[in-house]
């Protein structure tokens, strides 16, 4: 046969079935029927949805008519996204024997690890559970659909995104689960404080499903933040979340990662916007991602929320259901008091228990993916895609048990959960049986963490500590730290007459940590050794390869400028002095921002966290002076304003960083008593950018204990009023996770 006869018969066989496509279709459809806001024993249902693009903003609304909305299905599972997580929690839910649907946005699976281009796991190639499945599944399909790009790194584990997609598809249909992709939900279904499903809409129109339970794998916690869970955006202090990435290709071949800029992905406005300035970032790259994905967003807060001093700790948990390890890749503004003080959190093992996985006030909900309950900080160090793989299957066989039992997956006998976990190699055998205690200290016991000789060692490395290296011994400097002051403090104190040089350095940075100034004015007299010549240089400082704020590293004279403005001392002034006088108006150039040599963000950074903590007038003229720099006043962009910032698209990211600077700049100064403070604060609120405009609103709200929304001409108003007796607002909850 010809090839044109081959057409012509492919014509005839297609023209036959779509003359008789409802027909041969029908039985194919997911059957719908009409849901009119009732159960079935009369009890109400409430459709709940996102209030409005951004909060504290006036929208115009538009009231339409209640209308019956089609039920395309009633499953025992709804997974609701196919990432990282949700693509495991369908087919494991399935593979238990559940009606099983997911649902994602994407005409694939996979989310950031095949749509983003983040095609690897950054870990040290040893993986368990779910996670080995996928890797054994991956090697087969590489064997014809090729992987050809290969980390330059040994252990980190690659694939072809294609490949993936593929893997996913087929492990999803195979398990019987239904899909639904091109979809998106807008609405939590809910029956009181029960999620009874969602609402999604699809390119056909508007649907609900029904589900006995729904596991939330958006990545940003959507079904959660719509149905009522308590949630914080990136940061609980300032709502600034990790960088994002749009990745791009220099050259056809790996896709390069980006780290630049922030979004607040659950605004409309903002997700276009920095979609938009990740496309004109890095000119020299192309075939940018159709994807953005965040490295952070919500976080919805359940029954208990993991730290960076959980970590530290080596916390353990009596409801351990997944372990997670990395190094800690703070990608992007720090909140946590470690990095400040001076302390890398190195590559460790982390416990996630059940309990931060389920959302606190609703119920029949697992959240997974990144935006389970976690501090901003500890989330940077638990978010690797090998981790969350597991812990998507983790909530299918916790969902699978609480439909079993006929509970809510926060009513589900854990330890039955574990005893599952234990074969499939996730957690350690002892898990159940183990006798968990915290530690407490004996004086003599914390003189000899003193004199530890690992007392004094930072985690800083150079180059990076291995990933299939782990710290497993405790950290002298953490178990000081985190001891009761009362017994700790006059421990430290008496070391600290003992000692001299590096040793006596970091008792006095102890001693900080716990809020005493004992030591201040050993940091104080090292400080001026630090900041002796220009520029500020530290060359063992570890290297990170981005622009500050990175991983929380910072050289050793930025450390001290946060250890002694957490002292609360007076010698922080002359200390704010002696930085100050390299920002004024004409000292730097626009590429010494750039510098990690030089770490400008840190230093300046470090003077408004010692200022905020004081709350002293005496700060003012040193912010003042720093502020007149020209690259850090006047940073705030517009919709309407240059045609260089077209509706808030920056050409260089760093424009970003100088606006964040400014805004931490404000905020200072708000917190030492000046009205200036609060109206570059209030400047912000109509930002381009709407993690800015957030943390404008947020700080103006803590600080002066009113909310304005972002009305500027309310919030003026106020300002005006209360300038002539505004009064030093110091910052008194120091430590954030």
């Amino acid at each position: 046969m010809t090839a044109q006869g081959s057409c012509r018969i492919g014509e005839s066989v297609s023209a036959s079935i779509l003359e008789s496509w409802e027909e041969l279709a029908a039985d194919s459809y997911l059957k719908t029927k009409a849901v009119d806001g009732k159960r079935r024993n009369d009890a109400p249902v409430v459709f709940k949805e996102k209030y409005s693009p951004q909060r504290g903003i006036e929208y115009q609304r538009l009231k339409i008519g209640s209308q019956p909305v089609p039920v395309l299905a009633e499953v025992d599972v709804l997974v609701v996204g196919g990432g990282t997580s949700g693509a495991p929690a369908a087919y494991v839910a399935a593979e238990q024997g559940k009606k099983t649907i997911i649902i994602d946005l994407n005409p694939g699976f996979g989310g950031t690890g095949t749509y983003a281009g983040i095609n690897d796991y950054w870990g040290n190639g040893k993986y368990n559970g779910f996670t080995a499945r996928h890797v054994r599944t991956m090697d087969e399909i590489h064997e014809y659909i090729p992987n050809r790009f290969k980390m330059k790194w040994d252990g980190i584990i690659t694939w072809n995104s294609q490949a993936k997609m593929y893997m996913w598809l087929r492990e999803i249909r195979d398990s019987g689960a239904q899909i639904l992709w091109n979809s998106v939900v807008i609405g939590s279904i809910m029956e009181g404080n029960k999620l009874s499903g969602v609402v999604v809409a699809t390119p056909q129109g508007v649907y609900s499903i029904k589900s006995k339970v729904v596991i939330d794998a958006t990545g940003d916690g959507d079904v959660a933040a719509f149905a009522g869970a308590p949630f914080v955006l990136g940061s609980s202090r300032d709502h600034v979340p990790l960088w994002y990435t749009l990745t791009k290709q220099i050259k056809p071949g790996f896709t390069k990662s980006g780290f630049q800029n922030i979004v607040d992905i659950t605004n409309i406005h903002d997700y276009t916007r920095s979609a938009q300035t990740g496309l004109r970032i890095d000119r020299n790259a192309h075939d940018h991602s159709a994807y953005l994905a965040p490295r952070e967003s919500r976080h919805v807060q359940g029954d208990v929320t993991i730290t960076l001093t959980d970590h530290l700790k080596f916390r353990q948990w009596e409801d351990v259901i997944n372990i997670h390890s990395s190094n800690c890749d703070i990608k992007g503004y720090h909140s946590s008091d470690w990095p400040r003080i001076g302390l890398m959190t190195p590559n460790v093992k982390v416990e996630i228990p059940y309990r931060s996985i389920v959302p606190k006030n609703i119920e029949n909900i697992l959240v997974v993916g990144k935006a389970f309950s976690a501090k901003h900080d500890s989330l940077a160090q638990i978010r690797m895609q090998h981790d969350l793989e597991n812990l998507g299957g983790v909530a299918a066989l916790a969902a699978s048990d609480a439909i079993d039992n006929k509970v809510f997956p926060r009513g589900i006998d854990v330890k039955e959960l574990q005893k599952k976990l234990i074969k499939i190699g996730l957690i350690p055998s002892d898990a159940l049986g183990r006798k968990i205690e915290s530690r407490e200290y004996t004086e003599a016991e914390l003189e000899d963490l003193i004199e530890h000789k690992d007392f004094i060692h930072t985690y800083y490395y150079e180059p990076y500590m291995p990933l299939d290296e782990m710290q497993y011994e405790r950290m002298p400097f953490v178990e000081v730290c985190t001891s009761p002051k009362e017994k700790a403090i006059p421990v430290l104190e008496r070391k600290l007459k003992e000692n001299t040089g590096k040793r006596a350095l970091r008792i006095a940075q102890a001693l900080a940590m716990l809020g005493s100034g004992s030591g201040a004015e050993i940091i104080f007299e090292e400080l001026q050794n630090q900041l002796n010549e220009w520029p500020f240089e530290d060359e063992k400082v570890r290297k990170s390869g981005q622009v500050s704020p990175d991983q929380g590293r910072m050289p050793l004279g930025a450390n001290l400028v946060h250890a002694l403005g957490m002292t609360r001392s007076e010698l922080n002034i002359p200390a704010w002095e002696l930085v100050s006088e390299y920002f004024q108006a004409d000292a730097n150039e626009l590429i010494d921002f750039y510098s990690q040599k030089k770490d400008l963000f840190n230093y300046v950074d470090a003077v408004c966290y010692g200022a905020g903590l004081l709350g002293s007038r005496a700060a003012i003229p040193f912010l003042n002076k720093i502020h007149s720099n020209r690259f850090l006043k006047g940073q705030s962009i517009k919709n309407d304003t240059a045609v260089e910032y077209i509706r808030g698209i920056e050409s260089e990211y760093i424009l970003e960083r100088l606006a964040l600077l400014e805004l931490i700049i404000g905020r200072a100064l708000a917190r030492s008593g000046s009205v200036d403070g609060l109206e570059i604060l209030v400047e912000y609120l109509d930002d381009a950018r709407a993690v800015l405009t957030e943390f404008a609103h947020t700080t103006l709200a803590k600080i002066t204990e009113e909310d304005f929304g972002k009305n500027k001409q309310q919030w003026s108003a106020w300002v005006n009023a209360k300038a002539s007796d505004f009064k030093p607002v110091p910052l008194m909850d120091r430590m954030d996770g």
